[in-house]
């Protein structure tokens, strides 16, 4: 699997309409996650390091500069070195500028007790979170969390016009997003490896697309 063609897509239509844009990925594929205190130690596959050359050398095609940032957590930094290494390999310039800290988990404020909340409802947790049935002093309410993120992204945007932005981080940011700006639930459908959104700027507000799906949301 490589970059998923709607965000492809995304990105073409934003630069036809000549907004900035910015590719929010999650990470390549990654080995199973068996223990949620250690889930952050969780390295990508092999498989996965060829998937973020794949994805770069379709960036490549679309961008001859990518920027890349990711979450503080090392698969995302994994996947974004894969990225930069497969734009270069067909002859476009990328760089990594390192950690953005809102690609994290800044949304999880205590985690023994997030853990031990996700234990306890299982699969369903998202729901209870999402719904706004967990502790706001454990998990922030997906709003705040939406907004926390589209403020980091419109900061970056604000960087340089001329370059593709690439922001590589996790299910739980990106299913937050789609829910709260598109209305697309995990339970529809939940983003795989190298899938994602694309935010774009048009004056005063952020675009959001995925899955043939747009909303605005203002800035700030």
């Amino acid at each position: 699997m490589s970059v998923p063609e709607h965000l492809l897509e995304g990105w073409r239509a934003a630069q036809r309409a000549r907004r900035r844009a910015a590719l929010l990925m999650r990470h390549a594929e990654r080995h199973p996650v068996t223990r949620l205190d250690n889930h952050e130690d969780v390295r990508l596959t092999e498989r996965g390091h060829q998937q973020a050359q794949e994805a770069g050398r379709a960036l490549a095609a679309l961008s001859a500069h990518v920027v890349l940032r990711h979450s503080p957590i090392e698969r995302c930094a994994e996947t974004a070195r894969g990225i930069q290494s497969g734009v270069e390999g067909r002859g476009a310039r990328a760089q990594v500028d390192g950690v953005l800290h809102e690609l994290g988990t800044t949304y999880v404020m205590d985690k023994p007790r997030a853990w031990a909340l996700v234990q306890e409802h299982g699969g369903g947790f998202i729901r209870e979170w999402f719904d706004g049935r967990l502790p706001p002093d454990v998990f922030a309410p997906r709003a705040l969390a939406a907004r926390a993120q589209l403020r980091a992204v419109d900061a970056v945007l604000g960087e340089n016009a001329e370059v593709m932005h690439v922001m590589i981080t996790h299910d739980w940011n990106l299913a937050i997003l789609r829910e709260e700006l598109l209305g697309i639930t995990p339970e529809r459908t939940w983003p795989e490896f190298l899938d994602g959104v694309v935010v774009s700027r048009d004056g005063d507000e952020l675009v959001v697309e995925a899955l043939g799906r747009v909303a605005r949301a203002p800035r700030g």
